[in-house]
């Protein structure tokens, strides 16, 4: 312990006998000075007491009281200055001397709360602070004993914190740990690199004993594989793998590129579905459940975060308790060497800006799997790009865990010699994906000689120190028949060793379990995050709506006079369609990535927990306030620029509704495609579509006859799949009828329209047609009367005189309507409308009237016209049917994105749970 350590623990063990009313000062000096005695050399102790009365005296006279509460603020603001720029394992090492001096001298069960104080504000779970109270009042059932080599138990232990342990000597001998002496039942504390020297001289590494401890404790299990092969597109990938592989062991996979190696991993990982053979997990214990973690080549990381937030994200994925963090981050990072670079950015958008060695970063990306705790750990070319020293470290660490009855399996392209010897057994395959040897790396390079009778020194691969000898013997022997390497081995010895059975049961391979809300909470969490990580992206987002709403606001403002008229604008209807568009480009724009640049660090998240539907879910939430947000911005500067703030509302809905289906298909199309040009070469083409088919730029009835019918009936069905028609339409007849008294006037005004269109168009044409065609005349008459149920029927067979009194019925209706309208002062369009959006609405044509098999068909619709009306082949209609029931245009279009919407998002999730 350091000096800094020492003041630390002097400190509080002062507090502690200042909490109590009386105290036995002397027993507390002789005890602390005999503490002092066991760990200082002796020109340090007498110092160390001075300095530990001192305190006593201070902490004393600072108190009104003798004995202070635990929630007195100075208690608290004592403990919390002890804390002041230790690490982890100096608090640990506190506490644990905290509680052993407070046993020695009072009662440890009436100074527990204030130990479980200073353990909360130490940043120490409250459960290991309580099992070491356990631990030293004996209560404890938990603990695991060491053993000697006689099997005879010498001490039992538990872990406290990550890296700390007490130790209890249980034997008649003392022994020493790092040269302080451990009397029997005496309680000590040690650490992973701490020397354990017993009576007999010899001396133990303590981590060496809890790793021969866990291996004993561990499951013991095995992978078998039997006659394993894997054939695609009529290619053999893998041929006829038959092997077992032990808890405990470090297997490396050697082959050329090409050779097999990544399929095998894939399919012992569970990637791989489509093999023949069988492939099993057996163990004696048949209750078990196996995890497994598996790592590609490539380190993949989340730009601009750094190690230790990558394994707090793995943490929060994996649902672990959040007071477990630091000690399990703690753990992972001392048992992979990152401890040191936990507060580094691991990735920052190119390798070049990352903070973090090649070796480090992979380093990191085992730590992250290490947290799921995975019995079999497997990874693909993992050293590639490593220097030799890196790459034996990586391994040596590798294979560490193995001492813990995990098993570890890593495929080698180019290994050195030192690397190889470090794997317990190494597979080769050939370049025609047979296995060809199984077995101690030391013994490949002997086996391949002798059946090819090489006696030069250079093929020898303890001489060459170069393992690529070992292919390079396989490459160069010179045979027609694909399999020989295969034949030799199977014939071999060593081919019935390495499928060799055990007789155990098979068992199942553990399933991770997460609880959906909290996974939900935690990938939003995440998203956001990521968001605010990549500052420029978010400024991105917000600066596109911007400029687009103020160029569209600027440059749609437009008046033939000084003053500006927003009645006689021409540029309104465009402004509107642009609005519509620009939606569903800048939707499109901000999620269209969402689930490609991400993809390869997710795929070992997907690898644990396959239909991982939260992250859709959470990427749809937070796309949903970021559509508000931007639509906020696009409507604002429009809105006011050109002082149509009466419709901003109305408007504002639907370009967050078109931004958020814009951003929902964008995510649609992240998690389908895995290449961004392929989604950049998309989006276009949806924008066009929509663009074509809102019927502003091209007008229905001017689309190409041949490729949509003289009916334009494909080009409206196309429309009607399109929310920017929906969308365009429902605004433009919002702007068209929006007035306050609207209500009042709407059906005055329906009459009013209705009356206008049978006395200045129907009947008109209807006496033209008369004059040549009196049959057909009344034909027309027939069938308007069917279209429309208030159309009145005179029972005269003189078609002249019904005309005459079609005519009169239709003045008096339009004098009546135009009566009751003038009293609102509305029939001048005093209404807050739009003169060429009016047009636009109204369909109003130079041919007013079509002819269709006997009928006359209206080519203009206004919007107040009735609901009997919306079967017409129209292209702005202010009425549609949802389930034979008549709505407006408004409602409808609302309807439909947000069902397109949800459409969706019932596809993403479907292929989430596929594409990875």
């Amino acid at each position: 312990m350091t000096r800094h350590t020492f003041n630390a623990l002097i400190k509080l063990f002062a507090i502690s006998v200042n909490r109590k009313a009386a105290a036995d000062t002397k027993s507390i000096m002789r005890s602390f000075k005999s503490f002092l005695e066991d760990y200082l050399e002796a020109k340090y102790v007498n110092s160390f007491l001075v300095l530990f009365e001192n305190y006593l005296e201070e902490y004393s006279s600072s108190v009104s009281e003798k004995k202070l509460s635990l929630n007195s603020v100075k208690l608290i603001s004592f403990c919390q200055e002890t804390a002041e720029n230790l690490n982890q394992t100096e608090r640990s090492i506190i506490i644990f001397n905290l509680i052993r001096l407070i046993h020695e001298t009072d009662d440890l069960n009436d100074s527990s709360e204030f130990i479980k104080l200073v353990g909360e504000i130490y940043e120490i779970a409250e459960d290991r602070v309580i099992s070491l109270l356990d631990f030293f009042l004996g209560t404890d059932k938990m603990s695991l004993k060491l053993i000697n080599d006689k099997d005879n138990s010498y001490a039992e232990f538990i872990e406290f914190s990550n890296g700390v342990y007490a130790l209890k000597n249980i034997s008649h001998e003392n022994f020493l740990i790092d040269s302080v002496e451990v009397k029997n039942g005496s309680i000590c504390y040690a650490l992973k690199e701490s020397v354990i020297a017993l009576k007999d001289q010899r001396k133990l590494f303590f981590s060496d004993q809890i790793s021969d401890l866990s291996h004993k404790h561990s499951v013991e299990f095995c992978l078998n594989l039997d006659n394993v092969s894997l054939v695609k597109n009529k290619t053999n990938i893998l041929n006829n793998i038959s092997i077992e592989i032990v808890s405990g062991e470090f297997i490396g996979v050697i082959g050329n590129s090409g050779s097999g190696k990544s399929s095998l991993l894939n399919i012992i990982s569970g990637r791989e579905k489509k093999y023949t053979g069988d492939f099993a997990i057996k163990s004696t214990d048949k209750s078990a459940s196996i995890s497994f973690a598996s790592l590609a080549q490539d380190s993949f990381f989340i730009p601009g975060f750094t190690a230790k937030e990558l394994l707090v994200r793995r943490c929060e994925f994996l649902q672990i308790k959040k007071s477990k963090y630091s000690v399990i981050i703690d753990k992972i990072a001392e048992l992979t060497g990152i401890s040191y670079h936990l507060n580094k950015i691991a990735f920052n958008n190119s390798s070049l800006d990352a903070q973090l060695s090649g070796g480090q970063q992979k380093r990191l990306a085992i730590a992250t799997e290490l947290i799921s705790e995975p019995d079999v750990f497997i990874l693909d070319e993992h050293t590639s790009g490593l220097s030799s020293e890196d790459t034996i470290q990586l391994l040596s660490m590798l294979k560490r865990l193995c001492s813990f009855n995990k098993i570890v399996i890593a495929s080698v392209h180019q290994a050195y010699y030192e690397s190889l010897l470090l794997f317990d057994k190494i597979l080769i395959l050939d370049d025609n994906a047979y296995p060809v040897f199984y077995g101690p790396a030391l013994k490949a390079s002997e086996y391949l000689r002798q059946i090819t009778d090489r006696v030069d020194k250079n093929s020898a691969l303890e001489i060459s120190k170069n393992p690529s000898v070992l292919l390079n013997i396989l490459n160069n022997t010179k045979t027609k028949e694909k399999d020989f390497w295969y034949k030799e081995f199977k014939s071999s010895e060593m081919f019935n060793h390495a499928k060799e059975k055990n007789s155990t049961k098979t068992i199942d391979k553990r399933c991770l379990k997460l609880n959906c809300f909290k996974s939900f909470f935690s990938e939003l969490k995440l998203s956001y995050k990521i968001e605010i990580k990549k500052f420029k992206r978010p400024a991105f987002l917000l600066f596109v709506p911007l400029i687009i709403g103020l160029v569209l606001g600027l440059v749609s403002r437009y008046s033939d006079n000084i003053e500006y008229n927003m009645s006689m604008n021409p540029n309104i209807p465009i402004l509107l369609f642009m609005i519509v568009i620009s939606s569903l480009f800048i939707g499109m724009l901000s999620s269209s990535n969402e689930f490609i640049k991400l993809r390869e660090f997710r795929i070992n998240e997907y690898y644990l927990k396959n239909k991982y539907y939260s992250q859709i879910i959470a990427s749809l939430f937070k796309f949903l306030s970021i559509s508000l947000v931007q639509g906020l911005i696009l409507i604002l500067p429009s809105v006011y620029i050109l002082e149509i703030g009466f419709i901003s509302y109305k408007i504002l809905l639907f370009s967050v509704l078109l931004i958020y289906w814009g951003s929902s298909f964008g995510i649609l199309l992240s998690v389908l495609l895995r290449h961004t040009n392929l989604v950049n070469l998309i989006i276009p083409i949806v924008i066009i579509v929509n663009m074509l088919f809102t019927g502003v730029i091209i007008k229905f009835d001017h689309f190409n006859k041949d490729i949509f019918g003289e009916s334009n009936k494909g080009a409206m069905f196309i429309a009607n799949t399109q929310v920017s028609y929906h969308a365009l339409n429902a605004l433009m007849v919002e702007f068209y009828t929006f007035e306050d008294k609207e209500n009042l006037t709407f059906k005055d005004r329906i009459v009013y329209y209705e009356s206008v269109y049978y006395l200045d168009y129907f009947i008109p044409l209807l006496k033209d047609i008369a004059k040549s065609d009196s049959v057909n005349a009344e034909r027309i008459i027939e069938n308007e009367s069917n279209i429309n149920l208030q159309f009145p029927i005179y029972n005269e067979n003189d078609l002249e005189n019904t005309l005459i009194n079609l005519e009169d019925y239709y003045q008096k209706i339009r004098a009546g309507a135009l009566n009751k309208l003038s009293k609102h002062n509305l029939v001048d369009n005093n209404r807050k409308s739009n003169k060429y959006l009016s047009d636009i609405v109204e369909n109003y044509y130079s041919q007013q009237i079509l002819i269709d098999d006997g009928k006359l068909m209206r080519q203009y619709m206004c919007s107040y016209l009735p609901p009997y009306y919306m079967k017409n082949n129209l292209i702005f209609s202010p009425y549609k049917s949802i389930f034979n029931k008549t709505v407006s245009i408004y409602h409808y279009s609302l309807f439909f994105i947000l069902i397109s919407i949800g459409l969706i998002f019932i596809v993403s999730l479907l292929l989430k749970s596929k594409y990875h």
